[in-house]
């Protein structure tokens, strides 16, 4: 019961946060998307939700080097400001 309630007020301070916060899973399908991601990227969490996220990038051409970074973040590495553009 304890970890449901962290969990559920975890989950509420993301999806309130005032910075864009996304997840993918290590198919880099879209698991999270919270609501300043809606609001700049004016696409809604549900449509989001388990596509893939390179269907929301906007530069085609950094596709991979995105790919990359995120892949590296699913397995712990840490990549310092990286800018990612948006559809």
């Amino acid at each position: 019961e304890t970890a449901d309630r962290t969990a559920d007020e975890l989950a509420r301070l993301i999806d309130s946060a005032n910075a864009p916060i996304f997840g993918v899973d290590q198919h880099s399908r879209v698991t999270e998307w919270n609501q300043k991601m809606s609001k700049i990227s004016g696409v809604c969490r549900s449509e989001v939700l388990g596509t893939h996220i390179r269907d929301w990038l906007f530069d085609s051409s950094a596709q991979r080097s995105i790919e990359n970074a995120l892949r590296d973040a699913l397995n712990g590495k840490e990549t310092a400001n990286f800018e990612l553009r948006f559809q």
